[in-house]
């Protein structure tokens, strides 16, 4: 009989319901350094949430060092929440 040695679970949003982390931390990040929260409306929260955050940040912004300080404070505020 084998024993099994780790078990992988999907917990971000599949056993864990984290919208409402993922809302937050996007907000919070783009209220410090694009001056107002980004996503507000529904319809800017159907397009970004299913992106990962790679791929969202330069939709924020062209420049590199805004898109960088996006996905750290975004990272950080999301580990907090």
């Amino acid at each position: 009989m084998s024993r099994r040695r780790a078990v992988l679970l999907d917990w971000d949003g599949t056993l864990v319901d984290t919208r409402e982390a993922l809302l937050r931390s996007y907000q919070e990040v783009t209220t410090a350094l694009l001056g107002a929260p980004f996503p507000v409306t529904e319809h800017d929260r159907s397009w970004i949430l299913p992106l990962r955050g790679a791929d969202s940040f330069p939709l924020l912004s062209d420049d590199p060092l805004v898109v960088r300080a996006l996905a750290e404070g975004f990272h950080a505020a999301y580990l907090r929440l």
